[in-house]
């Protein structure tokens, strides 16, 4: 609790100067009606968004919106997960499509924030999970210290430095090499609901597509889950914040809930951290990775006692011969610093143990705040790609380079390059196992 305390005062300490300064199944979470602050004048552009390569395979898309004030509405897809030699790749996308005061073609402030970083190692917050297993891949990461901490990947600010509306930026990252029998896995993002049950394609090959798909397509309108609830903390004198289901949806081998919460007055992200209504304190023995963990809701079936509720899942991450862990959830860092603000709102994920087949509603307890009844248990959509075929530009390759690191990709450049093998020695990373609740 110490290390997750004092690294959570940093955090907090660091996202005060910075701000000072300055869903599953396609359905954007719920943002209860609020009107977006103000947003700055959009930069004079002539782009005009290029249509989405219909050769470009997707798996499936997330809709979110982001919550450091700008209030972009983002489309993540997953388009394939490919062995390579000696590690695994993963290639994914953002597409803005849109935000208040902003239309087509528009360049989008560089301050936008897809709420996917990570501090461990510069890393991003996905990971590949073999749910049978129970095993959880992390991104590959620079073993030496010495050098700038990066994963193996497009870093995360390029697309966020250059987002515009409209516009499909295809990005990438590896993995270790996964087992030779694992044909597929979930991928995991720390911000929506897992892509359950992606196909792994052999080394050499690519996925085709199914069908083509608009990754600009307007976001469906937002159908919350549940009953807004607004919460009062224990001796205030008035309502801090809003808290929403926004979908709960059954996977093959695990539940998937998303939640918002919305800041009626401003919030200190540091208590938010500490207590109700986002986190459940850890006993101090327990050394974290996730310093901020909006694990506090519990989920069971419908009518039944709390002792029946599911915790949020978490996961080892190995570091220096022992276990540090790593909450599969949203963790609550600048990406949310909105919420310090009136109207602000977040949007949250975790990931818990399976649901019975027989299980169509939930309740949702967020300890000390509030049960939302009854809530109703979404199917997930169903991951889809054709079968694999040769490799189109096999020896297109690029290497992280520090001072000109990897760029995004249009749709058009799929299929996209491939990290060079021969810089594999200097990445590493140490799967990690799936834990019920770190005691």
């Amino acid at each position: 609790m110490a290390a997750r305390r004092l690294l959570g005062i940093a955090m907090a300490t660091v996202a005060a100067l910075v701000l000072s300064s300055c869903t599953y199944a396609d359905r954007e979470p719920g943002l209860f009606g609020t009107r977006a602050p103000s947003a700055p004048a959009p930069l004079p552009t002539t782009f005009v968004p290029e249509p989405v390569n219909p050769e470009l395979p997707v798996v499936g898309t997330r809709v979110w919106t982001t919550a450091e004030g700008i209030r972009v509405t983002v489309r993540f897809a997953v388009h394939a997960v490919r062995r390579i030699a000696g590690a695994t790749v993963l290639d994914w996308s953002v597409t803005a499509l849109g935000a208040p005061g902003y239309g087509p073609g528009d360049t989008l402030p560089s301050g936008v924030d897809l709420g996917l970083g990570r501090e461990e190692a510069g890393t991003l917050g996905i990971n590949l999970i073999d749910p049978a297993a129970g095993r959880v891949y992390h991104p590959l990461a620079h073993r030496s210290r010495e050098r700038f901490l990066h994963c193996l990947c497009t870093p995360l600010w390029i697309p966020q430095m250059r987002l515009r509306v409209g516009e499909t930026q295809l990005l990438q990252v590896a993995f270790p090499a996964l087992p030779p029998g694992l044909t597929r896995v979930d991928v995991d993002f720390s911000n929506s609901a897992p892509f359950a049950g992606v196909t792994v394609t052999p080394e050499g090959s690519m996925p085709l597509p199914t069908a083509p798909v608009d990754l600009n397509q307007p976001a469906p309108p937002a159908d919350p889950a549940s009953a807004p609830h607004r919460y009062r903390p224990p001796g205030g004198s008035v309502d801090t914040l809003i808290l929403q289901v926004d979908r709960v949806t059954r996977l093959p081998a695990s539940t998937s809930l998303q939640w918002s919460v919305r800041s009626l007055t401003g919030h200190d992200l540091s208590s938010l951290a500490y207590g109700p209504p986002l986190a459940v304190d850890l006993s101090a023995r327990i050394e974290v990775t996730t310093t901020a963990a909006a694990d506090s809701p519990r989920l069971r079936p419908a009518g039944r006692p709390a002792d029946d509720a599911s915790r949020v899942r978490w996961v080892t991450v190995p570091q220096a011969g022992r276990d540090a862990y790593a909450c599969l959830c949203s963790e609550v860092g600048l990406w949310a610093g909105s919420l310090r603000r009136r109207g602000g709102v977040a949007s949250l994920a975790a990931t818990y143990a399976p649901l019975p087949p027989t299980v169509t509603r939930v309740d949702v307890t967020v300890p000390g705040v509030a049960t939302f009844r009854d809530v109703p248990v979404s199917e997930p959509e169903t991951a889809a790609l054709g079968a694999a075929r040769a490799l189109v530009r096999p020896d297109a390759t690029w290497t992280y380079d520090e001072t000109d690191p990897p760029r995004s990709w249009r749709t058009a450049d799929w299929p996209t390059p491939l990290p060079d093998p021969g810089q594999l020695t200097s990445y590493a990373s140490v799967p990690g196992q799936i834990v019920a609740w770190p005691h």
